[in-house]
């Protein structure tokens, strides 16, 4: 319902300059663990659509020992490392200011929308573990994605936009 949301998807449209797709969601746990990085806990841009945006949700309380979300501000209109790789820390810090980056430290239930072909990550949880949900939405649906539609048994007083969800549910 949240990601249905007539509040999201107006602010979705705006965005992106169209009725949106649902195209992608997935939930993921991060645990601490010793040793190095694993690629999305390093920096990096995604390149899913012409396009997209994403809505986190984060479903356990994070702070800085949680791995929280990290953005950096105005990454997602820059021409500075557009290449598609994963960036250590060291590297972005050579592009952008300390300044401009974000950390997501929030409760549970919290949630944000972001462009992310602009550079983030989710940071290595230190002590405790992190549970997120994304939604993502964009033009078309996402290239080399194997969508199998639901036969749609959702109540009709969700109202949800054929359109939007059509790669989730059928008629």
């Amino acid at each position: 319902q949240i990601a249905n949301s007539n509040q999201i998807l107006d602010l979705v449209a705006n965005y992106i300059g169209t009725k949106p797709t649902l195209s992608y969601t997935a939930a993921w746990w991060s645990f601490p663990v010793k040793g190095s990085l694993f690629g999305p806990e390093n920096f990096h841009r995604d390149v899913d659509d012409i396009k997209f945006v994403k809505l986190f949700f984060y479903l356990t309380n994070v702070d800085s020992k949680s791995g929280p979300h990290v953005f950096i501000k105005k990454s997602h209109k820059s021409n500075k490392l557009t290449m598609l790789k994963r960036f250590s820390d060291e590297e972005v810090l050579l592009k952008y200011n300390k300044k401009d980056i974000l950390t997501l430290e929030k409760s549970i239930g919290s949630c944000f929308i972001e462009d992310t072909y602009g550079i983030h990550k989710g940071q290595l949880p230190l002590a405790n573990n992190r549970l997120i949900l994304q939604v993502q939405y964009s033009y078309l649906p996402l290239y080399g994605e194997k969508y199998i539609p639901k036969s749609s048994n959702i109540p009709n007083n969700l109202n949800l936009d054929k359109y939007t969800n059509r790669l989730l549910f059928k008629d």
